[in-house]
């Protein structure tokens, strides 16, 4: 089964949802959301709605499905870009960095196909903590995460790999910048 197909198989058993552009707006780019980091994006007593930060999260989600341009790291710290592909393994892990206001979201994602993003998890950044510990190891926490989205989406796409290279022209229309430091 193509991710086309298996992207409209989870949409109709309910286990993604897309992410609709705002009003006036033509989708450019697609955004899949797992059930789980829906609810934490849009139920109540949840750490995005203590920190009510729906509204930062969904402008950058906006930003994503309607094409605007994004700058963008393949590797590395990144700093200044919102999308940026994590370096230590499990490979083909993207973070949506929203950083506007204080309290600071990830949103983890894979890439199902070009302009395709599914976001397998979602977490504070204050809870993250760094990324590397002093002796210069990938951190505990943000290994967990990492992993968590990836075996979401193997359990949602038993057998495909998330689509992937350093190439960010196979996978991203619209990036106007590559971050490397």
């Amino acid at each position: 089964m193509s991710i086309e197909d298996q992207l409209v198989a989870r949409e109709s058993d309910g286990s993604i949802h897309a992410f609709k552009p705002p009003k006036g707006f033509n989708a450019k780019r697609a955004l899949y959301i797992t059930a789980p980091v829906l609810r934490e994006i849009t139920g109540k007593n949840t750490n995005v709605d203590f920190h009510k930060c729906k509204m930062d999260i969904e402008r950058v989600f906006d930003s994503w499905v309607k094409g605007d341009e994004f700058r963008v790291s393949a590797g590395g710290p990144g700093k200044g870009a919102v999308l940026a592909k994590l370096d230590p393994p499990p490979d083909g892990v993207w973070e949506l960095r929203i950083t506007e206001p204080k309290t600071q979201f990830r949103v983890f994602c894979q890439f199902a196909k070009k302009d395709v993003l599914v976001a397998t998890a979602i977490e504070n950044r204050n809870v993250l903590g760094n990324k590397y510990t002093a002796s210069g190891k990938f951190a505990a926490e943000w290994q967990r995460v990492m992993h968590s989205s990836i075996n979401t989406w193997n359990r949602l796409f038993p057998g495909l790999a998330p689509a992937g290279g350093l190439d960010l022209n196979s996978i991203i229309s619209g990036w106007t910048d590559a971050v490397r430091d």
